[in-house]
């Protein structure tokens, strides 16, 4: 029987309000915490403007040009870097070059094999000429000089041990700096870690095979602006800007535009099958 039974005439009683007395699960804090810290709508350069004034129009072109002129830079790095793999066509390996390649320390090696096998017929010559000399036994007052060096060596280590740790109490004073340098270079290393992830939060993350892509800058020629709304021509994707922006927050997973048209491209690929029919057959 249950401690506290329910009244089934008190209608003032509310099923939904009524709480267990188990303990509720725990929500890890990582959850409660954002992916990103970049605001859910961005606000656009004021050069983007229908009607923008000359200073901002300017800045960002110089930006875009500034972005394009990098971009040109990386290709042409890229593309001096592939051609030092590729050779012409006289430079490039035939048969000759390779029988040559190939045929290069055969001889070497078996003049080298030759010599080494008549070194070791010397050495095995020499080793069996040589007779074994067995030690002599020590005397006794070479054991007593063996001893007493074993005892002064155990003495100079003991004496060095105990040196070193009376140093060490005149030396506190230098121990206490160098923990005290050892805390302040740990403090300013975890200062650096909690600045880097700050940092990364600012940042899109790459969660999915291929890296963040960002949406070009919408970019209006000097005719286009006319200053009124009536005749500006719309441009861009509303759509295209929160999906970006989802990528952006690491909210989603980042995917490239060729990721997408290849999974939007294949078809499910059936296998050919061949039957004959009864009424097909020759008879």
């Amino acid at each position: 029987m249950n401690e506290n039974p329910i009244d089934r005439f008190d209608f003032e009683y509310d099923v939904w309000d009524a709480r267990d007395n188990k303990n509720a699960v725990k929500v890890p804090e990582h959850l409660r915490q954002k992916p990103s810290l970049l605001p859910a709508v961005e606000i656009p350069h004021p050069g983007q403007s229908y009607n923008p004034s000359s200073s901002d129009y300017q800045a960002l072109i110089e930006t875009e040009m500034q972005k394009e002129i990098q971009l040109i830079k990386e290709e042409k790095k890229l593309a001096n870097k592939v051609d030092r793999y590729f050779v012409s066509k006289d430079q490039a390996p035939n048969e000759d070059t390779w029988l040559i390649e190939m045929s290069q320390g055969l001889f070497a090696n078996a003049n080298d094999q030759n010599e080494n096998q008549n070194e070791s017929v010397e050495q095995e010559q020499e080793l069996l000429g040589i007779k074994l000399k067995q030690p002599k036994p020590k005397t006794k007052a070479q054991k007593r000089r063996a001893l007493k060096e074993k005892m002064l060596r155990r003495q100079r280590k003991m004496a060095k041990i105990e040196r070193s740790k009376e140093n060490d109490i005149y030396r506190l004073k230098a121990i206490e700096q160098e923990i005290y340098e050892q805390e302040k270079r740990s403090e300013t290393r975890s200062k650096i870690r909690q600045l880097k992830h700050i940092q990364s939060l600012y940042k899109p993350k790459r969660l999915g095979k291929g890296p963040f892509e960002p949406i070009d800058t919408e970019l209006s020629a000097p005719k286009e602006l006319n200053g009124t709304l009536r005749s500006l021509r719309t441009k861009g994707s509303i759509l295209q800007d929160r999906f970006k922006s989802f990528q952006k927050r690491n909210l989603i997973e980042s995917s490239s535009t060729k990721a997408i048209q290849v999974a939007t491209k294949t078809k499910p690929k059936l296998k050919k099958r061949f039957e004959t029919k009864r009424r097909h057959r020759d008879e």
